[in-house]
Formats: structure tokens, sequence, C-alpha cells
């Protein structure tokens, strides 16, 4: 019987162990910061229409079920993209954007939010690369959550 004990004891504290390392890991100072880059082949301007315009968007994100905008764009401007969750039982959620900054073809800050689910800041921007040839590749996504 004392092996029980030692046995479950062993598995109680590595659980704890790991609650509290996943506890301190989310406290780093880039704990809700996402990064990503994407070579695209194209120029910023020839890609800019597909992460811009609303009929373009639904092409190539296939979770994209509406997007309601403005006709144009400027700062302060509202999004709102309509997505089908597959991984929330294909339940439907909105994610309401603010451009907070707007330079086409170049870059857009958006201020995201889902009621629910997160809050945070989108940033695409394709002049933070050093060289020609791999900023008319590239486009840079990062997304960090707001606590």
């Amino acid at each position: 019987m004392k092996w029980v004990f030692r046995i479950v004891g062993g598995l109680v504290a590595v659980l704890i162990l790991g609650a509290v390392t996943l506890l301190i890991m989310g406290h780093r100072a880039n704990a809700n910061h996402i990064h990503s880059v994407a070579e695209l082949p194209g120029t910023p301007a020839e890609i800019w229409p597909w992460i811009n315009d609303a009929d373009k968007i639904g092409k190539w994100i296939s979770w994209v079920v509406e997007v309601r905008n403005p006709s144009t764009y400027s700062v302060g401007a509202k999004r709102v993209v309509v997505m089908k969750d597959e991984n929330n039982g294909g339940q439907t959620m909105e994610i309401a954007g603010t451009f907070s900054e707007y330079q086409p073809p170049s870059s857009m800050t958006v201020q995201l939010s889902s009621a629910g689910a997160f809050d945070g800041t989108r940033l695409i921007d394709s002049r933070i690369w050093a060289t020609e040839e791999l900023a008319s590749k590239s486009i840079s996504t990062s997304i960090s959550r707001q606590r």
C-alpha cells in the first residue's frame, strides 16, 4: 500500500511541477506574442490586395465567411471578419478590427477583438527586411495578445 501512495504522490508532484512551469512561462515578456513570416511570390504592391480586400481575403483563408468593412480603409476605420471556427464546433466567431496604422502597400496595424476570446494587435509589415529581394517576397505578421 505504501508504494501506491508513493506513485500517486509522484504523479501529483509532476502535475504540480508542470502547472508551476506553465504559470512562470506565461509571465515572460513575449508570452502572448506570435510572430510569423511568409514568403510570397510577388511584390508588396501585388500581395497587398490579398491581405486587404474583403473579396480576396476569403479566397485564401478558408474559414472566412464574411468581411464587413467600409469601402476604404484609413486610420480609425473598422472591419469585422466573420469566421467559421472548426476548432469550436463550427460556430461562427466575429473578429472586430480597428486600423491604428494604415500605409499601403507597406504596413497596417489593426487592434483586434473577439468577445470572450481575445484582444490584441496585429501588425502586417513589409518594410522590415534589409534587402529588396527579401522584401519583395515576404510579409511579416505579428499578433500580440493583451492581458
